[in-house]
């Protein structure tokens, strides 16, 4: 028998910066900050994990401007041990 996902997933990212009371319409249409932000949480286990970047998105691409920041389970650990 296959095991139900009893977890939580969280969502994949919104708008920085413009404030929530504005719809993506009323934004500038040539560049937005974006989070991408995929998460996971195990409620039960008290368990839970996400990654956030922060993305600049413009009309000729994007650039990730938290790309500096650690993401690896042993650079976080060390970042937060200091």
């Amino acid at each position: 028998m296959k095991k139900r996902w009893r977890g939580r997933k969280h969502g994949i990212g919104h708008y920085v910066g413009a404030g929530r009371a504005r719809s993506v319409d009323q934004r500038s249409a040539r560049a937005r900050n974006v989070t991408i932000e995929p998460g996971l949480y195990i409620p039960e286990e008290k368990l839970g994990i996400r990654i956030e970047d922060i993305v600049l998105m413009t009309e000729k691409g994007s650039e990730v401007l938290s790309a500096a920041l650690p993401k690896e389970p042993e650079e976080v650990e060390k970042t937060l041990a200091r």
